[in-house]
């Protein structure tokens, strides 16, 4: 009997820190975590934007 294969797709959900946090943004390499609202997730990337205002996290739920 064949079975399908387990297919996983994950999106990563945007979000905005206010604030300009430019040491966040090599901790996704690492295996960092966030942790929003007592929700941990794990995260995929940050960048900081070009006026200094804000930094935003690509991250996805962590299953934890």
């Amino acid at each position: 009997m064949k079975e399908l294969e387990d297919i996983q797709s994950f999106a990563p959900q945007h979000v905005w820190v206010a604030g300009y946090y430019p040491q966040v943004e090599g901790l996704a390499e690492k295996g960092a975590q966030v942790l929003l609202n007592g929700t941990a997730y794990d995260l995929m990337g940050a960048e900081c934007d070009s006026q200094f205002q804000m930094t935003r996290l690509a991250i996805r739920n962590s299953g934890l």
